[in-house]
């Protein structure tokens, strides 16, 4: 029979696997970061807003990889101020050193030209 030691140390060990497996830890797994800015007047914005909701959408899928943080142009001053945002939307990719990579601003094609750029900057 095992000694109470080993199994306290294989039952730890088991849960710390399935914690790294359900739960994505920033310094183990670093994404890249994309900047969403918008504003609840603009109907681009609505539009983005909409599918962003949509749990099930193209977009969605295809910003997985990213670490998502919107911002509200009229309510994030300091961000909007910080990243020189002068149009909405605009979305910003951040490199995973925290620089900037790349940025998009407008949906004058849609949402599938938003779709095309996060996956071309992956």
């Amino acid at each position: 029979m095992r000694s109470p030691n080993t199994i306290v140390y294989l039952i730890s060990l088991l849960i710390s696997i399935m914690a790294l497996d359900a739960f994505s830890i920033d310094f183990l797994q670093r994404k890249k970061e994309l900047l969403i800015f918008s504003a609840s007047w603009c109907s681009p914005c609505q539009v983005l807003h909409k599918e962003l909701n949509n749990k099930n959408s193209l977009l969605n899928n295809a910003i997985k990889k990213y670490k998502v943080k919107k911002y509200d142009f009229d309510i994030d001053k300091n961000a909007v101020k910080q990243y020189n945002i002068t149009s909405i939307p605009t979305f910003v990719i951040l490199s995973n050193n925290k620089s900037e990579e790349s940025r998009m601003i407008g949906l004058r094609g849609g949402i599938n030209d938003l779709i095309v750029y996060v996956l071309n900057n992956e």
